[in-house]
């Protein structure tokens, strides 16, 4: 009888339980929006970068997974490590209405390549926002501005794109030991997925860098080369610098050298790359950013 009546019991409550379970509200990514900037490279072989935002929506906090993603659907997936403010201090959470938030993360799924402020930092499986910004792109659409040269052998052409080249001449707070930084990057004409970053640390005027002064990587879908294995006689040589006003500079310049591979057991321990760069507009900043 006991169990005759724990049977009829169960009969009505296990739906009952079920349903109220099923009315349960399904827990959502609670939306995010900040539009990417530069990303800087800590270190390169544990793939640990940072970039300074600031959040449009939401909140973000260490251990969150967020994506980035640009108006043509491309996603990458990032998770937060740690956040800081300009002071340099850790914050536990960052929300809209706070100051610029330096965010260190690691990349989950595909490369930091190519991601400026042509995308948008949302949350997991968000959308890119319809973007209502003004911000204008002060790099010329009206010329083309190219790196030409070759690389491992084989022609090789990059064109700009917004916010590409830039030149923090009060360095950058993330760079602790870097006076200044300045960044070149070119997408590649022939295949989207190929691009050379050239970073110079110190002041711009016409001359040579080599060694710790300058960091270059050539990456691909399924290469990358440089950064933070220089060959001693890769250089990079600024041919002439110009400023046409506070907040603009034309450069041009050359590349020579090796390139050792990084992160990239099967690639080949090195290659040559032959370059050059004609008449680039740049965007500087004269305070620390």
């Amino acid at each position: 009888m006991k169990n005759l009546f724990l049977f009829f019991w169960l009969l009505v409550t296990l739906p009952v339980i079920a349903q109220i379970q099923g009315k349960q509200p399904v827990k959502t990514a609670q939306k995010f929006k900040a539009k990417a900037s530069t990303i800087f490279i800590i270190d390169d072989t544990k793939g640990i970068y940072v970039m300074t935002v600031e959040i449009e929506e939401g909140i973000i906090k260490p251990k969150d997974k967020l994506d980035f993603v640009d108006a043509k659907g491309d996603r990458r997936t990032m998770e937060v490590s740690k956040l800081t403010i300009g002071s340099g201090a850790t914050i536990p959470i960052g929300k809209k209405g706070s100051e610029r938030i330096t965010i260190e993360f690691k990349m989950i799924s595909g490369s930091i390549s190519g991601i400026y402020e042509n995308y948008y930092l949302v949350e997991k499986g968000g959308a890119f926002p319809n973007a209502t910004s003004t911000t204008t792109n002060t790099q010329s659409n009206t010329k083309e501005e190219m790196f030409k040269g070759t690389f491992d052998g084989k022609s090789w052409q990059g064109k700009t794109f917004f916010n590409s080249c830039l030149y923090y001449k009060k360095g950058v707070s993330v760079y602790k030991d870097k006076p200044s930084v300045f960044i070149l990057a070119f997408k590649s004409t022939q295949d989207a997925t190929e691009q050379i970053n050239i970073n110079i640390y110190g002041e711009i005027k016409a001359t040579e860098y080599q060694n710790d002064k300058i960091e270059v990587l050539w990456s691909s879908s399924k290469q990358m080369y440089g950064y933070k294995y220089p060959d001693k006689n890769l250089k990079v040589i600024i041919t002439s610098y110009q400023e046409k006003d506070a907040n603009t500079a034309i450069v041009s310049g050359k590349i020579v050298g090796k390139l050792k591979r990084s992160l990239c057991p099967t690639c080949k321990p090195e290659i040559d790359i032959d370059g050059t760069f004609e008449n680039i507009t740049v965007k500087t900043f004269n305070e620390k950013y």
